[in-house]
């Protein structure tokens, strides 16, 4: 999901199908590199990107300027090899993937978010089962009834859907388009949001709502407006260290809501420091609080809120 440019550039390789969010270049700008990557290393598989419809025609030329450059000096060119989709809110795909997953299809549905004026899309993933079961009132007639009812063009089964919302992944966004929108989102387990602001400044509010972007008191709203799900915290700005985003996450975030809260700190200057708290490279702050006392917390005293 997004694939702007990261030091974990090596895991992205071999993904078959990359969602867009919008058209920034700190989301998009390493997809040329996949694609040529992906399939070398693929056997020549071609991967899909999904992205807003808006942005498709500026991508496409994008994509033909790369392949002009490529061509110089006698290289090929057309290993340049990459689908791209438009997607819009309100739709649904089942991505293309080639190994089954017990019967179950991987479904993305596009939710609408808003980031300053680009065109922009959140995508909400869930795993969904269709079973045709026998309908309940012929359970239990003996074999030879259902054939004598099969034979007559009786149906005697029903499609039963079984959907498990798994993961959310807001992109860049205001919160009101989250807000306003829940109904995807905070059904799934795992939430990847937002968290560009953290400080507890004037300036911090108004950069973030000019910009297109949230501000931990915002990310109170998703907390509240979800039940108990994870929420991954993204996307911080790196004018924060990583740890006084962690000190300024734990003055903000109330306490209910700790134990819920993931941070990517890791890339953030100091970040290393946090290695031993990490898991799948993301920090719990519920980890990172247990560590603390009052004290230790890292924050100007004017930027302490009361």
């Amino acid at each position: 999901m997004d694939l702007g440019a990261t030091p974990a550039f090596d895991h992205a390789i071999h993904a078959s199908v990359v969602l867009l969010t919008h058209g920034h270049v700190d989301h998009v700008g390493a997809i040329f590199s996949h694609a040529r990557a992906h399939k070398m290393s693929c056997g020549g598989s071609v991967p899909t990107y999904y992205l807003p419809k808006q942005i498709l025609p500026l991508v496409q030329k994008a994509k033909e300027a790369m392949m002009a450059l490529d061509a110089f000096g006698g290289r090929d060119g057309g290993i340049l090899e990459m689908n791209l989709v438009g997607v819009a809110p309100g739709e649904e795909l089942v991505l293309p993937l080639k190994k089954n997953l017990d019967g179950k299809e991987v479904v993305v549905r596009i939710f609408r978010t808003s980031h300053g004026g680009c065109p922009s899309v959140g995508y909400a993933i869930s795993t969904r089962l269709r079973q045709k079961l026998l309908k309940a009132e012929y359970r239990g007639l003996p074999g030879e009834a259902l054939r004598d009812l099969a034979r007559s063009g009786v149906e005697l089964k029903e499609e039963l859907i079984k959907e498990d919302f798994d993961v959310a992944y807001t992109g860049d966004t205001i919160v009101e388009a989250l807000v306003d929108n829940p109904q995807l989102w905070s059904r799934c387990h795992t939430i990847f949001c937002e968290a560009t602001f953290l400080d507890a400044t004037d300036t911090s509010r108004t950069m973030a709502r000019d910009r297109g972007h949230m501000h931990v008191d915002d990310v109170v709203q998703v907390l509240q407006l979800s039940s108990n799900q994870r929420v991954v915290l993204m996307h911080i700005s790196d004018r924060y260290a990583a740890q006084q985003a962690l000190d300024y996450l734990v003055e903000a975030i109330p306490s209910q809501f700790v134990d819920r809260i993931e941070v990517a700190v890791l890339s953030l200057n100091g970040g290393l420091q946090f290695q031993d708290l990490a898991r799948s490279g993301l920090v719990a702050l519920s980890a990172y609080t247990k560590q603390l006392n009052p004290k230790q917390i890292n924050l100007p005293d004017d930027k302490k809120q009361p």
